[in-house]
């Protein structure tokens, strides 16, 4: 039996790819990450359209515990594990040929993302359902009011291009 995830959203997990031959879908979507995720339920809303959402890594069932509980994900996660992309960097030239590296620092407390510059580990990358997201503690970062105001001017004329501006997305983020 599948998870459900929604009104029309149902997860049915192919692990070969030779089932994929039996249908035929309206829309394709890569990667299963948090934004992928997000777009096939939109899409799915529509009974009358069919989503494929391909993912790379694992659905991340037998480590569901630690991907539920944030101080776990994020303490004691899943990076260096099957469900971490591992990238890392070419050795960069302007830093004597070292290669760079965010790591998270595992000590007491909450701390921001680091930037350092050894070993090569460049961050965690989530190669599961879920993405990122399923391995980062809900650790969230808001953006500028700036980046944010930027947005907002980009869209220019477009009805509700206010909202996605400092005032309208603050009052959004409080919630």
């Amino acid at each position: 039996m599948s998870p459900s995830l929604g009104v029309a959203f149902t997860v049915v997990v192919i692990t070969h790819p030779e089932l994929l031959r039996i249908a035929s879908y309206d829309f394709i979507i890569a990667g299963g990450g948090l934004a992928g995720l997000v777009l096939a339920s939109r899409l799915s809303e529509d009974a009358n359209t069919t989503v494929l959402v391909i993912e790379a890594g694992p659905t991340g069932d037998d480590v569901r515990s630690r991907i539920d509980t944030p101080v776990i994900a994020y303490f004691n996660g899943l990076m260096h594990s099957q469900y971490d992309w591992q990238h890392i960097t070419t050795p960069q030239a302007n830093l004597n040929n070292r290669n760079i590296s965010c790591e998270f620092l595992r000590v007491a407390g909450f701390v921001p993302l680091l930037i350092h510059s050894a070993p090569t580990y460049l961050g965690p990358g989530g190669k599961v359902l879920g993405g990122s997201s399923a391995m980062n503690g809900m650790y969230m970062v808001r953006p500028s009011a700036l980046e944010l105001d930027a947005m907002a001017k980009v869209l220019g004329d477009m009805d509700g291009a206010a909202a996605w501006g400092w005032n309208g997305m603050y009052n959004a983020m409080k919630m």
